[in-house]
């Protein structure tokens, strides 16, 4: 006859044995613990380098305004109404010709620069403009003996801009003729005896 507590066990079914090896169930936080998981350090630790690129970003676009603001006070410099010496205002100049002033033109063509026995070959008036010039041309003979070529004496092309309401004068000139010096020669030698060729 079996004891009293196998003949239970019998009735009651088979009972589930347990090990050590078998994985212990995980164990739920109670109510109102803070749980520390990978998952939220490493979710902290991408906001802050999110964070840190915002903020380079931002530092690169403040020097890029830096560096254009620095270009413009270069290229569209302001100029001070007050001498900061002095304390004073500082005088400002206009152009001394005006759009629209008529110019007197005389032109000359002689042995010498602005001969003053000779009277001008040509002479007109003409209006300053800077978008609408009118060019204005003349027909010169200009002609020149050999001799004063072989002395190396030129034509001189006089040309003299006035501006009646200022009194201002412009002179230039230069020579009709282009003068070139002759071009090297190369020295050639004889090829069997390597002796220097007469020119």
């Amino acid at each position: 006859m079996a004891p009293p507590a196998t003949a239970a066990a019998q009735e009651h079914g088979p009972t589930k044995r347990t090990s050590s090896l078998d994985s212990p169930a995980e164990k739920k936080p109670a109510p109102g613990e803070k749980v520390d998981s990978g998952a939220a350090a490493t979710k902290k630790s991408g906001s802050w380098l999110s964070r840190g690129s915002n903020v380079l970003v931002g530092l690169f676009f403040v020097y890029v305004a830096f560096v254009a603001n620095t270009f413009r006070t270069i290229l569209w410099p302001k100029f001070p109404d007050i001498d900061p010496r002095t304390k004073r205002h500082i005088p400002k100049f206009q152009n001394v010709i005006s759009e629209g002033d008529e110019l007197t033109a005389r032109i000359w063509v002689d042995e010498e620069a602005f001969p003053a026995s000779k009277p001008a070959l040509a002479e007109f008036n003409f209006k300053y403009q800077w978008e609408e010039f009118k060019t204005v041309s003349r027909k010169v003979n200009a002609s020149i003996s050999q001799e004063r070529l072989k002395r190396s004496q030129n034509l001189f092309l006089s040309a003299q801009v006035s501006h009646a309401p200022s009194g201002r004068v412009v002179k230039a000139t230069g020579g009709l003729v282009k003068s070139l010096l002759p071009p090297e020669r190369a020295a050639k030698y004889h090829l069997p005896t390597g002796k220097l060729c007469p020119v």
